[in-house]
């Protein structure tokens, strides 16, 4: 059976567009590859689309909240010492670089409003 979907994508909801739009664009290294006006942006990483949306002013009281998100963002790298090095040029705080099951692994946080962080593991090959 054929799949319906085309494609996928993760969606984040920010309520401080601007700001985490500047975020990615200096995390993920690239310009948003699609833009809907002031209200939606869209970065193609191999195998995902990641998307910023600015919610509807009626819609804002749902995706603010107090506590940090439990969502993960994990991008594979070759090199993740130097992925550290560049989380840390852009303002992050790259924790330690430790052994997962699946590889090495480091949660980089940055502390702004309704953010969901990226968590960053070694491809291991």
């Amino acid at each position: 059976m054929a799949s319906l979907y085309t494609y996928g994508r993760i969606a984040i909801a920010a309520i401080n567009f601007e700001e985490m739009q500047q975020f990615y664009t200096s995390i993920l290294q690239q310009e948003p590859a699609s833009r809907i006006r002031d209200v939606l942006v869209e970065y193609q990483l191999p195998e995902l689309r990641l998307a910023l949306f600015k919610p509807r002013e009626a819609d804002r009281p749902e995706f603010q909240c107090n506590t940090c998100s439990t969502m993960n963002i994990v991008l594979e790298v070759r090199d993740i010492e130097a992925a550290a090095k560049h989380f840390a040029s852009v303002g992050c705080q790259p924790g330690k670089i430790v052994d997962a099951f699946h590889g090495k692994q480091f949660y980089a946080r940055r502390f702004m409003a309704n953010n969901s962080m990226p968590m960053i593991r070694r491809r291991t090959v």
